[in-house]
């Protein structure tokens, strides 16, 4: 959604949404990126050492670290250094290995995010070259959004 409502001139985009767990919305070439069909599951990428378990039963996922279900109510671990910090280097890698023009944060917790704190940290681990615009979504109904157009973009099923 905010590919087309609020950054209808880029080709490429990640729309990183942070509530109970951790999505990822892939733009390549201005059209949405599937995969195989599981593509986008940024909190189950490994982004921590700490040996800490997941809801789905494996340890150091991102959403192990950073997640509401990994905050359980403590609204300030939301800007903490430490968990921000876990954060910033799995965007730096998405970064790395996608390109893309533009980050967006939605979700619950994307947009409590000091986004300005949360950039300077991805920006000093990036290589010379990458700088993304790194932003927060300013959509209310981002995911509904997200939804529509994402059915509008699938192909038919076929039939069985």
């Amino acid at each position: 959604a905010s590919h087309h409502l609020e950054h209808p001139y880029t080709s490429s985009l990640a729309g990183v949404t942070i509530g109970t767990g951790v999505g990822l919305g892939i733009i390549v070439d201005g059209r949405p990126y599937h995969g195989a069909g599981n593509a986008g599951e940024l909190g189950h990428t490994y982004a921590g050492a700490e040996g800490l378990r997941c809801r789905c039963g494996h340890t150091d996922h991102l959403e192990a670290y950073y997640s509401g279900w990994a905050f359980k109510g403590d609204a300030k671990a939301v800007n903490s250094r430490e968990r921000m910090l876990v954060l910033a280097r799995s965007l730096a890698d998405l970064i790395h290995i996608l390109d893309p023009e533009v980050i967006v944060l939605g979700g619950s917790i994307g947009k409590a995010v000091d986004i300005r704190r949360l950039r300077s940290m991805v920006y000093r681990l990036l290589l010379p070259g990458f700088k993304p615009r790194i932003t927060k979504t300013r959509l209310r109904y981002a995911v509904a959004a997200g939804a529509a157009l994402l059915a509008a973009y699938s192909p038919a099923p076929k039939p069985p």
